[in-house]
C-alpha cells in the first residue's frame, strides 16, 4: 500500500481548472449552494494591539488620490523603521514625506491593511471578514482605482511572497469587479480573483510547510506548527473563498444559470484548497454540494461542463485518502466518463490529460485494493 503522504500529494491526483477559460451556454442554479466555514478559536500566541478603527474621524469623498500613491508592495511602515536602525536618516525623512502624501484616507486604509493580517493570525475572523467590506468601502468611496490595477497589485504581492495582503487585494478587486458592472465580464473577472486568491492560499501553504521542515527543531514542535498552518487555513483563509462565492450567488442581475456556473468553478477553487490541507471531511461536503448544483442547474447536461469531472476525481481522490477504495473506484470511473462526454472544455488537449490522469488515479486503487 502507498504511504498516506503520496496519497494526498494534490499534485499527482488533485486536478484544478484554470480561470479564464469558462462555457458562456448554461441554466438555473438551486439557492445556497455551499455554506461558509465555521469560526475557531484563535490559531496563534498572537494579540492585536491594533485599536479597531472609528471611520466617522475619516475624512471621505470621492477619488481624493491615486491607488499607487496610496499602496506598495513594501510597507513603508516597516521599511521606516529598517532604515532608521541603520541610521539612514534621509531615506527616512523621504519615507516619512511620502506617508504624508497619503493623507488621512491613505493613511487609514494602510492600517487596515496591517489590522487585517493581524486579525487573521489571532483567528479574528468576523472581525477581518468586516476590516475587508470596511477598507473596500473606502476605497470606493475615496481612492481612484481601476479595478484591474487592484488584481495586477494583487499579483506582485503574491509574486513578492505577501501572501496575506494578496489575498486582502484579491478580494477587494473581486468586490470592486461585482460593484462598478463596467464590464460584461463580470464574472470572469471575479473567478481570476477567486482564482489567484486560491493560488496565493496554496503558495502560503507550500512555503509554511518548508518553513517548518527546514527549522531545526523537534518533531513534537513541527507538528504542531503544521497543525496551527492547518487551522490558520482552514479557518481563517479558505473563509474567504467562500465569502467570494457567496458574493457570486448574491448578484441580482445576472442570470442564475451563470451565478450556479462560477458558483461552482468557485467551490472547486476551495475544495483544491481543502484537499492539500487534509481537510477531507470538509472537501467531501463541498465536491458534493458542487455537483448536486449542476445537476439541479442543468439535470442531465451538468456533464457537459469540464469542471463536473475535475470535481468527480477530486471527490475519488478523497475517499482514496479516507482509505475508502471502493468508492474512490467508483467516482474515478465517474470522471473518465464525464471527460469522455463533456462537450465544454478548456482545450481537447487538456480534456485528453485529465482522462489519463483520472485513468492513473483508478489504477492506482485498484493495485491496492488487489
Amino acid at each position: 500500500m502507498a504511504d498516506d503522504k503520496k496519497k494526498t500529494n494534490p499534485s499527482r491526483k488533485i486536478v484544478w481548472l484554470e480561470p479564464n477559460k469558462k462555457s458562456k451556454n448554461v441554466r438555473v442554479p438551486p439557492a445556497d449552494m455551499l455554506k461558509p466555514c465555521h469560526e475557531e478559536p484563535s490559531v496563534s500566541g498572537l494579540t492585536s494591539s491594533m485599536p479597531p478603527i472609528n471611520l466617522s474621524e475619516v475624512p471621505r469623498g470621492h477619488y481624493t488620490i491615486n491607488f499607487s500613491e496610496v499602496f506598495t508592495v513594501y510597507d513603508l511602515k516597516e521599511d521606516y523603521v529598517n532604515v532608521l536602525k541603520k541610521r539612514n536618516f534621509r531615506h527616512a525623512y523621504d519615507i516619512l514625506l511620502t506617508q504624508q502624501t497619503w493623507g488621512p484616507v491613505g493613511l487609514h486604509v494602510n492600517y487596515l491593511k496591517r489590522y487585517h493580517e493581524i486579525l487573521l493570525l489571532t483567528g479574528k475572523s468576523e472581525l477581518a471578514a468586516e476590516t475587508r467590506k470596511t477598507m473596500a468601502d473606502l476605497m470606493v468611496e475615496s481612492i481612484e482605482v481601476d479595478q484591474d490595477e487592484i488584481i495586477e497589485f494583487a499579483q506582485q504581492l503574491q509574486n513578492s511572497k505577501k501572501f496575506f495582503d494578496a489575498m486582502l487585494f484579491c478580494y477587494i478587486a473581486a468586490f470592486f469587479y461585482r460593484h462598478r458592472h463596467l464590464t460584461e465580464k463580470m464574472l470572469t473577472n471575479i473567478d481570476r480573483c477567486v482564482f489567484q486568491l486560491a493560488q496565493s492560499i496554496t503558495m502560503f501553504w507550500q512555503l509554511g510547510t518548508e518553513d517548518i521542515q527546514n527549522k531545526n527543531r523537534s518533531c513534537l514542535s513541527k507538528l504542531i506548527a503544521e497543525s496551527n498552518l492547518r487551522s490558520l487555513i482552514k479557518y481563517q483563509l479558505i473563509p474567504m473563498l467562500f465569502d467570494l462565492e457567496k458574493m457570486i450567488l448574491k448578484i441580482d442581475d445576472e442570470p442564475k444559470y451563470k451565478k450556479c456556473l462560477y458558483g461552482t468553478l468557485c467551490a472547486h477553487r476551495i475544495e483544491y484548497c481543502q484537499g492539500f490541507i487534509g481537510d477531507q471531511t470538509g472537501r467531501e461536503r463541498t465536491i458534493r454540494d458542487a455537483i448536486q448544483a449542476m445537476s439541479l442547474c442543468f439535470g442531465p447536461q451538468s456533464e457537459d461542463y469540464q469542471v463536473v469531472g475535475h470535481l468527480l476525481n477530486n471527490l475519488g481522490n478523497t475517499y482514496e485518502c479516507m482509505h475508502q477504495y471502493d468508492s474512490a473506484a467508483m467516482y474515478y470511473n465517474q470522471a473518465i466518463d464525464a471527460y469522455k462526454h463533456c462537450k465544454i472544455y478548456v482545450s481537447i488537449e487538456n480534456v485528453v490529460r485529465s482522462i489519463e490522469k483520472a485513468e492513473k488515479n483508478l489504477k492506482h486503487v485498484k493495485t491496492i485494493t488487489n
